[in-house]
């Protein structure tokens, strides 16, 4: 099966940003942990004023939910726009030794072994190698029955959504 699309950059974005969560590279515990860290920062400097120790914790505070940030917020637009090639037309060809993957310029191939598992949401497809290296199928390119082959070609190669809870 031969698939052909070419991303638009809002819609990669949407889609990394989703990726993040499915891959647990990003798990709501920590959004919500940054948050209290906040709240409490917040509370912690009216309670003591200017002291170096709320500065200190504000300062923590600041990094924390900054890395969070800029992981959910700006690093999808940075990689689009650093990454050459996003913007021009991929074909993807899917077969039995794997996926041949071909844009202007580049040219690779992927055995089906180096895939750690398959995840699918209602704009994507997507096929990880690890945590932080997948390609991501957008759904609006697949006729009805090529997204139903494309479901079962997975589900008969790789096992769905694998990811540990834990970061390895």
């Amino acid at each position: 099966m031969v698939v052909s699309f070419q991303y638009t950059k809002e819609e990669w974005v949407r889609c990394h940003r989703r990726y993040l969560f499915l891959s647990r590279t990003l798990t709501q515990v920590e959004l919500w942990l940054a948050a209290v860290l906040s709240v409490m920062c917040a509370a912690y400097l009216v309670y003591f004023g200017a002291a170096w120790k709320s500065v200190s914790l504000c300062i923590l505070c600041v990094a924390v939910v900054g890395m969070f940030g800029f992981l959910y917020f700006r690093q999808p637009y940075r990689i689009y726009e650093k990454t050459p090639g996003f913007d021009l037309p991929h074909v993807l060809d899917f077969n039995e030794d794997g996926v041949d993957y071909r844009t202007e310029g580049y040219v690779t191939s992927t055995p089906w072994e180096k895939f750690v598992t398959w995840l699918e949401t209602d704009e994507a497809f997507f096929l990880a190698e690890s945590r932080s290296v997948y390609t991501m199928i957008p759904k609006r390119v697949l006729e009805g029955r090529e997204a139903a082959a494309l479901r079962k070609m997975f589900k008969e190669r790789l096992p769905k959504n694998r990811f540990p809870k834990g970061r390895r």
